[in-house]
């Protein structure tokens, strides 16, 4: 619903805000970031040298920590990104 109501240009600065609060919860986590597919955010596990760590916990608290950064994201700017 979100980008429906805003300019293109909008919904990338959106989407490259939250994208980068992302890349530091993987860095954080040391968790391997794959890439991103227009709105789509890809992580995992991997094996050296992507990641040293090999913990499907790591992965789990990414997840955790992804939602709570979506959540302080949208309620910052008073955007729900949650339908």
């Amino acid at each position: 619903q979100l980008a429906s109501t805003r300019s293109p240009q909008e919904v990338v600065e959106f989407i490259r805000g939250l994208f980068g609060v992302f890349d530091g919860l993987t860095d954080q986590h040391e968790v391997y970031k794959v890439e991103t597919i227009g709105d789509a955010y890809i992580a995992g596990q991997a094996e050296a040298p992507l990641t040293y760590k090999n913990s499907p916990l790591s992965v789990v608290r990414l997840g955790l920590d992804m939602v709570r950064a979506a959540s302080d994201w949208s309620n910052s700017r008073k955007e729900s990104v949650w339908q």
